[in-house]
């Protein structure tokens, strides 16, 4: 949601109830006083994890970052996915990309239960070379991908 339809939807709000009248020195103030009560908070996504908590960066938010290097899981078993995400993870880090994709699938044709999307997650997550996780957008591989995010990769 952007600020400026942020700001419409309360004004309109504010206008409705009366709270202030319709001239523009009274809204800038109420908003003014808003604002000071509730400062706009940074989003997490862009935060630097190395600069501390609430320091914004240059670097793009990880979302919006592209994905620099994929990794098909499928078919694989949770020990051949582990070797295989640890090299890939490596490999990437040392050619200096920054946003890896892991395609791990939904589980929808294993006997029992999806395996490899939790695994992946919980692997991403404890892996010292990995920063920020989540899942792409749907026609990016939705809930059968992972993307990440790698620390301490040499920029090219």
């Amino acid at each position: 949601m952007d600020f400026e339809r942020v700001l419409r939807q309360w004004e309109d709000r504010q206008n409705k109830r009366g709270r202030y009248s319709a001239d523009e020195p009274d809204r800038r103030r109420a908003l003014e006083r808003w604002l000071s009560m509730y400062p706009p908070q940074l989003d997490k996504a862009e935060d630097d994890p190395q600069a501390g908590k609430g320091q914004r960066t240059a670097q793009p938010s990880a979302r919006r970052l592209p994905v620099e290097a994929e990794l098909d899981l499928h078919g694989h078993t949770v020990e051949e996915a582990s070797k295989a995400l640890d090299a890939f993870i490596e490999n990437a880090r040392g050619a200096g990309q920054r946003k890896i994709l892991v395609i791990h699938g939904k589980g929808k044709h294993s006997p029992e239960k999806a395996v490899l999307g939790d695994f992946v997650r919980k692997f991403l997550q404890a892996h010292a070379s990995i920063g920020e996780i989540g899942t792409p957008k749907r026609d990016d591989g939705g809930s059968g991908a992972t993307w990440a995010i790698v620390r301490g990769y040499r920029s090219r």
